[in-house]
C-alpha cells in the first residue's frame, strides 16, 4: 500500500489487483485509484485494463509462484516494463528467460543496505539524516518475545518494522510476525518518535 501511495502522490495512474476481497475493500476505501478484486495470474482480471495504455507491472505478493504466473500473465498481454518480487533467487531464471529482467530480492537488498550501515559505506542515502525520518536496529529483549509485531505499543503511522533479523537470516515480517528473543528488527520511523521507540525496546 506504500508504494502505491508514493506513486499515486507522484501522479501516476495506479491500478491494484487484489485476489483478497476485503483487503481490496480496504484498498479501495484507502486509496485513489482503481482496485480490482480479481487474481492477478487470470487474464480475465486485465479485461478492466487498458493493457496498451499501461506503462509498467509490478507483481508484489507474497508468493513466487503467484508473481511469477503473474508476470508471465501480463508479458503475454503485451506489458514491457514488468517488475518482480521473489524471495527464491531459484526462480530467477525462469524470469530471465521470458525476457523479465527486473527482479528483486527483498532480503538481498535489506541485507545489503544494513551492512551498508554497519560498515559505514556510502549507500546512496546520505540525505536521511537530515530529513525527518530514520532508520534504526533494535535489539529484541526477552519481555518482547512471542509478541506479535502488530501488538508492541507502536503507533504505525510514526514508526514500523521493516526486516527482522533472526541468525543468519533475514525477512519482511508481516503484522502477524512473531517476534523471538535474540531477533534484531530494522525500523524506521519519524524522528520525533524515536523517544517512545527507546521505551519500546529498550525499556528506558
Amino acid at each position: 500500500m506504500e508504494l502505491a501511495k508514493t506513486l499515486i502522490k507522484r501522479k501516476y495512474e495506479v491500478v491494484i489487483i487484489e485476489a483478497d476481497k476485503d483487503k481490496a475493500e480496504m484498498l479501495a476505501n484507502k486509496l485513489d485509484c482503481l482496485v480490482i478484486n480479481a487474481d492477478a495470474s487470470d487474464p480475465d482480471a486485465y479485461r478492466e485494463l487498458n493493457v496498451k495504455e499501461t506503462d509498467i507491472f509490478i507483481a508484489l505478493t507474497n508468493d513466487d509462484r503467484v508473481n511469477i504466473v503473474a508476470a508471465l500473465t501480463a508479458k503475454s498481454m503485451g506489458i514491457q516494463k514488468i517488475i518482480v518480487r521473489i524471495e527464491n533467487p531459484e526462480y530467477n531464471d525462469i524470469l530471465l528467460n521470458n525476457g523479465i529482467r527486473d527482479v528483486f530480492n527483498p532480503n538481498t537488498l535489506i541485507i545489503n543496505h544494513i551492512m551498508s550501515i554497519l560498515e559505514e559505506r556510502q549507500t546512496g542515502l546520505e540525505y536521511i539524516p537530515q530529513s525527518t525520518i530514520r532508520l534504526q536496529i533494535y535489539y529484541i529483549p526477552e519481555r518482547l518475545a512471542g509478541l506479535k509485531i502488530k501488538d508492541l505499543d507502536i503507533d504505525s503511522d510514526k514508526a514500523r518494522i521493516v526486516a527482522v533479523y533472526r541468525g543468519e537470516d533475514a525477512f519482511i515480517p508481516d503484522d502477524d510476525t512473531v517476534l523471538e528473543p535474540g531477533d534484531h528488527v530494522l525500523v524506521v520511523y519519524r524522528v520525533d518518535y524515536q523517544s517512545r521507540l527507546e521505551k519500546v525496546f529498550q525499556g528506558g
